[in-house]
Formats: structure tokens, sequence, C-alpha cells
């Protein structure tokens, strides 16, 4: 699914398993400003769909939940440039078998990494079977919000 925007937020997880949805949240959050030059993209599950998603983009956000065995509800946050991206464990208890990793360092091999890219991962509390986020997770993904919204003004985004 190419998308045709300037910035596309890209929610990983599975909503079916707590806290793992957490991406998803993120995601269609975002999606319910229905700002302008801004596209939100859930439900990718291969790296080669990752990529082809982000193409045409010039900036991108990932998120996904983590368990890196930091406090429920730790933000990390990765430039994709740098390093320390394979360090996160990323969905660890997801249902999906996409590497975040494996999928910038693919898409960097190939010439198709956007001019920006900020990952956030979440620490998750939760992977259990259910649906919506422990609190601490929530919280945690609400200040990612805040801080993506904060970036797009930055990026040139107005109608936030």
């Amino acid at each position: 699914m190419p998308t045709n925007a300037p910035i596309i937020v890209i929610g990983f997880g599975n909503e079916y398993r707590s806290d793992d949805g957490v991406g998803i949240y993120v995601a269609r959050r975002i999606g319910e400003f229905a700002i302008d030059d801004v596209n939100v993209a859930t439900g990718i599950s291969d790296v080669l769909s990752l990529i082809e998603t982000w193409q045409g983009a010039r900036t991108v956000f990932l998120v996904d939940a983590v368990e890196s065995g930091a406090s429920p509800g730790t933000i990390h946050k990765v430039d994709a440039f740098d390093e320390g991206l394979d360090e996160l464990r990323f969905s660890g208890s997801s249902s999906h078998s996409l590497s975040i990793a494996r999928s910038v360092e693919l898409a960097r091999a190939m010439g198709r990494l956007p001019e920006s890219m900020t990952i956030y991962g979440i620490e998750g509390e939760n992977f259990g079977s259910g649906i919506g986020l422990s609190p601490c997770v929530k919280e945690a993904a609400d200040l990612v919000i805040t801080e993506i919204v904060a970036s797009l003004r930055v990026y040139g985004i107005r109608r936030v």
C-alpha cells in the first residue's frame, strides 16, 4: 500500500493481544485527526510490504510494542539512522513476523529509506489474549501521540 503522503505513521502489533496493539492504537488515534499530507498504516506483516508502505514518504514514524526488560510504559525512541535499533526487541510476543531492524537494514541496502524515520518502542506489560492496553502503556502511547503531533508541526503540518 504505497503512499503519496510526505509523512506516514505506521503502527505494528496485534490489537487482540493487549499491549501488543499499542502501535495500532497510536496510528489510529493520529488518523482520527485527518491531517492533510499525513497517512497512517496498520496491518503490515512482512518486510517488503513495510518498505512499500513508506515509499514516497519523506518522513516515517513507526510505533510498536517492545519487550526489553525495562519497566512497562517505558518509551524507547530511536532514529533509524543511528545505532541501537537492533538492541530493542520489537513485538517479541506479537503474531507478526516482521523484524523492524532487519526491514530498516534491507531498505538501507536497497536505497529505499525515507529522509527521516523515527521509531518508537513502547514497553508492554501484558501480551496475553484480550483487547485494550494496560493503563501505563496507554499513558505512554498518549505521550507518543502528543510527541508525534508536535513533530508534525515542526514539519510544517499546521492542521493539528
